[in-house]
């Protein structure tokens, strides 16, 4: 069964989409911004390019009940 995504805690893989790039990872950091808002740092497995700049982590801020990001495509998901 997938978590919803306030469970999601310190230490959990998790993946998803992030500016339209394909992410897996562990989450580092999670608080909530507030009751429909919950803001991630996420170390990546494998690192994304995004304009030109090589990351291992993203910084990404997620609806609580659609699991959507405050930029169009992003997502969050879960791994088991």
């Amino acid at each position: 069964m997938s978590k919803q995504i306030y469970e999601y805690r310190n230490g959990d893989k998790i993946a998803g989409v992030y500016y339209g790039e394909s992410f897996t990872g562990k989450v580092t950091e999670n608080s909530e911004v507030n009751r429909l808002q919950t803001h991630f740092l996420i170390d990546l497995d494998n690192p994304i390019t995004l304009f030109r700049i090589k990351r291992d982590k993203i910084s990404i801020t997620v609806n609580t009940k659609t699991g959507m990001g405050s930029i169009i495509g992003e997502t969050i998901t879960t791994i088991s």
